[in-house]
């Protein structure tokens, strides 16, 4: 497992296919077709989520072998096992709008429920779900079990509900407690399970979790170790906050604004009734017999959203922040935004509902917020489609990498690949150097980390190696043959977007 730091990178885990150690190795490590030990990072994380996507990798390798040898290309692995990923979140996120069409559908209407069908598409035009929904980070491993519980809590099933958010919890995201405190805090005020059976579902569904994953990590890490407990601690004693801090309201105005951009607008319409009474309005103008009574508000959903706006609250006191630190909390928004776009969507398009509203034609203004509503759909994709395009130079080390490989066949030194030793700093080792790509490329590599054994900064050192990936644009003794591109932001004179050099190629002068 690529586990070389829980930063926002892409330097995926495929355990079963990373080799390529530097002739520097702990001899006892050579035989270790793994990279952790070597450089485990700043926290430990578990094994549980690369092992699965691993086994189905195989079973798909089994599949194709007498037509492709799937394990001699190791960047189709690596689309394969985010495709696998990426699975797993579409089916937890399917089961939840299954459960919303169920519990928050309109009954009255005759067609299928719509509550479903508006939370798949708010989802797809925003970025950062899609985005990470294949990305092999913990954050998305314990988000496939949170929509998952989320999908059994809003079907009516709290106990099974709770039980997901506790695995995830011991397995892959010790945060998951923060929202787990507050779900079971709501479950026990609605009176949907009480203290012992919150208590027993906690004890049993830890002691399961970890019995089946704490060999596997003391067995792969070389100590007896919970991965979750060990960075609970580290969270605990404020270390976090080394690797950066940011303003305790930076969630609310920064996070959630990029993640669902213009379909947080929806999220109010959720709660309250301006639509039905925009439409009742309009027809006690237009047919002046007519009486209908709404309320102003729709309290449905609101036991399900408060846990998640808590969570976010909450977790806003840890100084150290990032997008996908949240990513628990934004299907419970985007249910109340599908729940807003569907309150318009019925106000727009009454035809459909039993009960009489049939012959009653929606007004102007009802279709005019409906659109107001599509609108704002529109807007998120055009959005995410923006960033979309941004993102392509957000992994600079990646790209270096590719430089190198096509450098190294231009030059004619494809014959060399055994004299061929390449150094990667942290800032490439975060941007996109992934250990696919490390064997794609065929190279020996060694990499700079958080430990001060693997920090190879001084020129002495890096005149051991031929190439260089770096952050740092010169090195006595190398020269650069390229550099990747990153940095992107937009230029509002040009209107364009402009990069700046961000990872150098370095090689060593003879």
């Amino acid at each position: 497992s690529d586990s070389d730091s829980d930063s926002d990178s892409d330097s995926d885990s495929d355990s079963n296919l990373s080799s390529n150690t530097s002739s520097g190795e702990d001899p006892d490590l050579l035989h270790v077709p793994y990279d952790h030990l070597r450089y485990p990072g700043v926290v430990p994380r578990t094994f549980a989520g690369p092992l699965i996507l691993a086994y189905a990798c195989r079973l798909v390798s089994l599949v194709v072998y007498p037509i492709y040898d799937l394990a001699s290309h190791p960047m189709m692995v690596q689309a394969l096992s985010r495709l696998i990923l990426l699975m797993f979140n579409l089916h937890a996120l399917y089961r939840l709008a299954g459960a919303a069409d169920r519990n928050f559908g309109d009954k009255r209407r005759q067609q299928h429920p719509i509550v479903g069908g508006y939370l798949l598409l708010v989802t797809a035009v925003q970025f950062h779900l899609p985005f990470y929904g294949s990305r092999m980070l913990p954050n998305v491993f314990a988000l496939v079990l949170v929509v998952h519980g989320y999908a059994e809590w809003i079907g009516g099933r709290a106990r099974r509900g709770a039980a997901w958010l506790v695995a995830a919890a011991a397995i892959f995201r010790c945060d998951v407690l923060i929202l787990l405190f507050t779900v079971g805090l709501t479950m026990l005020i609605r009176r949907e399970m009480t203290i012992v059976q919150a208590i027993g579902i906690g004890i049993s569904v830890g002691a399961v979790s970890l019995l089946l994953t704490m060999p596997l990590d003391s067995i792969l890490w070389r100590r007896l170790l919970w991965p979750e407990g060990e960075v609970l601690l580290f969270n605990l004693g404020g270390r976090s906050s080394e690797w950066g801090t940011s303003p305790w309201h930076w969630y609310a105005t920064s996070a959630l604004p990029k993640a669902m951009l213009t379909t947080a607008i929806l999220v109010p319409l959720s709660v309250l009734r301006i639509p039905e009474r925009i439409a009742a309005w309009q027809r006690q103008r237009n047919e002046k017999n007519t009486t209908a009574s709404y309320s102003y508000l729709d309290l449905r959903i609101v036991p399900f959203l408060i846990p998640a706006v808590c969570f976010v609250g909450l977790y806003s006191n840890l100084p150290h922040k990032e997008m996908r630190f949240i990513f628990p909390a934004i299907p419970m928004l985007n249910l109340a935004a599908a729940l807003g776009m569907a309150r318009l969507h019925n106000c727009a398009f009454p035809a459909g509902i039993k009960g009489g509203d049939e012959q009653k034609r929606s007004g102007d203004a009802s279709v005019f917020l409906f659109l107001c509503g599509i609108g704002c759909v529109i807007v998120s994709l055009v959005g995410s489609s923006i960033f979309l395009v941004v993102s392509r130079w957000n992994y600079p080390g990646g790209h270096a990498l590719k430089i190198l490989q096509n450098y190294v066949e231009e030059s004619k030194l494809i014959d060399s690949h055994n004299m061929i030793s390449v150094h990667i700093d942290v800032a490439s080792a975060m941007s996109g150097v992934s250990l696919f790509g490390q064997r794609a490329a065929g190279f020996t590599f060694s990499k700079s980390g958080y430990e001060k054994e693997n920090d190879l900064g001084s020129s002495s050192s890096l005149q051991t190696h031929t190439h260089l990936l770096s952050e740092k644009d010169h090195v006595e003794g190398f020269r650069k043959v390229g550099v990747a591109q990153g940095y992107p932001r937009i230029d509002p004179r040009q209107l364009r977007f402009v990069t700046d050099d961000a990872i150098n190629v370095l090689e060593r002068i003879s």
